[in-house]
């Protein structure tokens, strides 16, 4: 095989492996743009704002900042997240955020709300195209409160599904 076969070769390999590169590029490039997720937001909480296991309502004030109010077995909170790309449909949102919460001692204390919890969380948000609603975050706990003998973690973690609705 002379050279310049072995060169016609090569350029006819590289255009086989380039071109479906290049097709799906463009197809994606032509795709409207991405809708904004619906503003409302009720989902089944693993930690979070709902302490330990509960419900949250959340509520997109402007494309980018999201209110969060939740009541759990223990507890309630509540608290702001941004998301410095807008919350979008069909895509993986990040999110920074602070979350308040409070909760009562599980082994049966009567004194109520004896935890306080101050949390940073930094998370990713998916809503799929019908409006299921997938989270999860992780972050700093700050809090100077503990419960007698059994002090807050120092990480705290919220796993969220839920339905998105609304315009």
């Amino acid at each position: 095989m002379s050279l310049l076969q072995s060169l016609k070769l090569k350029k006819l390999v590289l255009r086989l492996i380039l071109f479906p590169f290049l097709i799906t590029s463009f197809q994606a490039s032509a795709q409207e743009p991405k809708k904004e997720a619906p503003k409302n937001a009720i989902s089944f909480n693993l930690l979070g704002a709902s302490p330990y296991l509960g419900i949250t309502y959340q509520r997109m004030i402007i494309p980018v900042l999201e209110t969060e109010i939740g009541g759990g077995l223990v507890g309630f909170g509540g608290g702001l997240k941004y998301y410095p790309f807008k919350n979008r449909l069909q895509r993986y949102n990040p999110y920074i955020g602070f979350i308040f919460a409070t909760a009562d001692d599980l082994i049966g204390n009567t004194d109520i709300f004896e935890a306080k919890l101050f949390y940073f969380p930094i998370g990713l948000n998916f809503c799929g195209k019908r409006g299921m609603n997938f989270g999860f975050d992780i972050g700093p706990n700050i809090s100077p409160y503990v419960i007698e003998n059994s002090p807050t973690p120092a990480i705290y973690t919220s796993i969220k599904v839920g339905y998105r609705f609304g315009k």
